[in-house]
């Protein structure tokens, strides 16, 4: 669980870079896949461990297209960058909601220098709550008895285009929440980056959310410091 020091170096790290403030991700993991997005840009798939043992998250990154011509599927990779989403329709003209990071840096290994990783798939950002479920949900721990409370909703992260990440509390600070912040309020949030697969009329398919570790409430929302872009 990220204590507050860590998430204070990361964020004097992703400052040093010039990188946004506001919304921003770590990703440590491998490349499991690598295609041509566009003619400047890549679109890769990093697989990254949980700490849960055999639990992996494939997040979808676009890159610089010169960034990405030094790896291969198969190596590993750090990522950093920040949050976004975009709306884009299938072939049957039905509306959907990609979501992405999009990876400003992307390096082989962890400098020696940063802080140790809490996690492989790590975001901060300060959000504006669009939507907050009514209810608390109880569900089932995998392989045990007890359950675990929590509370879905949908935050607005402000990037170069504003993102809506859906995000899950969890526990007490499901409650908290809960109990304390109503739509259209802000909050800090840092979490993990996670993919889930999900069926719908048969076919499979990956949903990403973030699982939220810590959460904070806060008065009035931070102004933006724009990412580099490729």
């Amino acid at each position: 669980m990220p204590n507050k020091d860590l998430t204070i170096e990361y964020r004097n790290f992703f400052q040093k870079l010039g990188m946004n403030q506001n919304n921003r991700v770590f990703l440590s993991g491998k490349i499991t896949s690598k295609d041509e997005f566009d003619r400047n840009t890549t679109l890769i798939e990093v697989c990254c461990q949980r700490k849960t043992l055999g639990v992996f998250d494939y997040i979808p990154v676009r890159v610089s297209s010169w960034q990405s011509s030094a790896f291969s599927v198969g190596d590993p990779a750090v990522i950093l960058g920040e949050l976004r989403t975009e709306n884009y329709e299938d072939d049957t003209q039905k509306s959907h909601k990609l979501i992405y990071v999009s990876g400003q840096v992307i390096l082989s290994k962890i400098p020696t220098d940063w802080p140790e990783p809490f996690d492989t798939s790590m975001v901060w950002f300060y959000g504006n709550v669009c939507k907050l479920a009514s209810k608390l949900k109880e569900v089932s721990r995998r392989g045990s008895i007890s359950t675990r409370r929590l509370l879905e909703g949908t935050l607005a992260v402000n990037s170069d285009n504003t993102a809506y990440i859906p995000v899950v509390f969890w526990q007490n600070e499901a409650e908290m929440i809960h109990e304390n912040v109503s739509e259209r309020e802000n909050i800090f949030l840092a979490g993990r980056l996670q993919s889930r697969v999900y069926k719908k009329k048969g076919d499979e398919d990956l949903a990403y959310e973030v699982s939220s570790i810590k959460a904070k409430k806060i008065n009035k929302p931070v102004v933006n410091q724009t990412a580099p872009t490729y």
